[in-house]
């Protein structure tokens, strides 16, 4: 360590952005508007070459033109990082607090280590957590047809562990493949519910799920690349009514290749076998997802390029959404600009 005469180097960054949602009709019929003003701020103190201390920070202001009650949530992440040839640890925790709704005090950790054997392979685990507020575009990404409350928000969901331990490795140039396993804690998880009268409201619960997984890369020389990802779940018997949305099983491969300089295709698939859900003792699970999808990019000139994208292309009946039958296959095309 650096003597007591020495300063250590300091690093300071900040932002605040202010950010709207409003949407013309609530679950009772009125309009709601959300506006978060958000500050995040970074302070980083360099030990030495190989240590540091940070402390990361987000500082959320809700307010609300309805019933629902305006509060303020403040995440805190002090962490230590240390990295020589073998070794990349980082040491810290999740310190998050809330005031008005929603108040409270929560912890978790923010631990992480990887070894490296040699650069191409590498042994990891990590044991993470933290908050996910669930604001109105938190909601509208987990359901396209949620409708907001206009008396009270969602409480925000909390991963009180998100423990994972995996092996990476890289046997030639360019490829990669990694092997995962871990397991999963979040209080007040949501899971959308679709009420008599169509609308779609939330309820939340504790969740559990056990994961194991594989992915591989491969990409050569900026021409071809590819990745493809397996991954199985196992929820607890306790989560079941809290899953109807979630995967079992889920599958995906996605490739591009650049035929010419200005010639590049891409193509995919992706399947999702889903979870079994338990509602009010009755059992039910949403149809699978099979998606296969391709497209196609030109650059006509610098900076303007040419796209087309077809989606679904077996024009399955998914369902991304309970109770709404999403489109099945689709297309669209346009112009991309770079200034």
């Amino acid at each position: 360590m650096k003597s007591t005469d020495e300063t250590w180097p300091l690093s300071f960054a900040a932002e605040t952005n202010l950010l709207t949602f409003g949407k013309k009709y609530s679950a009772n019929g009125e309009a709601v508007k959300e506006t978060i003003a958000r500050t995040k701020a970074m302070v980083k103190g360099q030990i030495d070459d190989l240590q540091s201390i940070s402390i990361a920070m987000q500082m959320d202001n809700f307010f609300y033109n309805s019933q629902a009650e305006d509060y303020t949530s403040l995440q805190m992440n002090p962490f230590y990082e240390y990295a020589n040839d073998s070794w990349k640890l980082r040491v810290g925790a999740h310190v998050d607090l809330s005031f008005g709704f929603d108040k409270g005090v929560r912890m978790s950790p923010d631990l992480e280590a990887n070894y490296l054997i040699t650069d191409s392979y590498i042994l990891y685990a990590q044991a993470k957590g933290g908050k996910t507020l669930n604001d109105f575009r938190t909601t509208e990404k987990i359901h396209l047809y949620s409708t907001p409350e206009n008396v009270a928000r969602v409480f925000d969901s909390y991963n009180l562990l998100n423990a994972k331990v995996g092996f990476k490795a890289s046997p030639t140039e360019g490829l990669w493949f990694n092997l995962f396993g871990g397991y999963n804690i979040v209080a007040n998880d949501i899971s959308p519910i679709c009420q008599p009268d169509s609308t779609i409201t939330f309820a939340q619960g504790e969740t559990k799920a056990m994961t194991v997984g594989a992915a591989l890369t491969y990409d050569y020389k900026d021409i071809f690349s590819f990745s493809t990802l397996a991954e199985f779940y196992k929820w607890s018997d306790s989560s079941k009514e809290f899953i109807n949305q979630k995967p079992k099983f889920q599958f995906s491969a996605d490739g591009s290749v650049k035929v010419t300089k200005k010639l590049s295709l891409n193509a995919g698939y992706h399947y999702m076998h889903r979870a079994t859900a338990s509602i009010n003792s009755l059992e039910y699970s949403m149809p699978n997802i099979s998606n296969l999808h391709a497209g196609v990019a030109y650059n006509l000139y610098k900076g303007i390029s040419l796209y087309a994208q077809f989606d679904n292309i077996l024009n399955s009946d998914n369902q991304y959404y309970c109770c709404y039958p999403a489109e099945t296959f689709s297309f669209i095309g346009g112009f991309n600009f770079k200034f």
